[in-house]
């Protein structure tokens, strides 16, 4: 996690954002302040979930995440998202449906599902399993 709308993890974009706590602190003052004026702002939500889950913060990482699906039902990488928050929070049952739930809109990533930390609270759970091979991706 998190993921940009192209599917691509932001670590080679140029809208990385810097680990610098300095930058950091500056960054998610932006956002905030973006998304103060547009709480709509889908691309400003995006980064803000990012920072969130950088530093930790995935109750606020889950408030922003679960703004995007409902501005975003159809979002794939949303929906990844939402599913990479809940694990880290330990809602199991809702990261798995919300895996799940990403799959069924065309998530395919396997390569990037088998490494993101995010999901290892919910890979010791045979239903995360169970749910890969139902659909075909194990």
């Amino acid at each position: 996690m998190p993921l940009n709308n192209s599917d691509e993890p932001f670590a080679n974009s140029s809208s990385t954002i810097c680990c610098d706590d300095d930058q950091v602190a500056f960054d998610i003052e932006f956002f905030d302040r973006v998304l103060q004026h547009n709480p709509d702002h889908v691309d400003s939500l995006r980064q803000q979930v990012e920072l969130m889950a950088s530093q930790g913060n995935y109750s606020r990482a889950l408030e922003l995440d679960l703004r995007l699906v409902k501005l975003r039902p159809a979002d794939r990488v949303a929906y990844y998202n939402l599913a990479c928050s809940l694990s880290m929070l330990g809602r199991i049952e809702g990261a798995i449906d919300a895996l799940e739930q990403s799959i069924l809109l065309g998530y395919d990533d396997i390569p990037h599902l088998e490494i993101d930390s995010d999901l290892d609270p919910i890979r010791c759970v045979s239903k995360f399993w169970d749910m890969l091979e139902k659909y075909d991706m194990y």
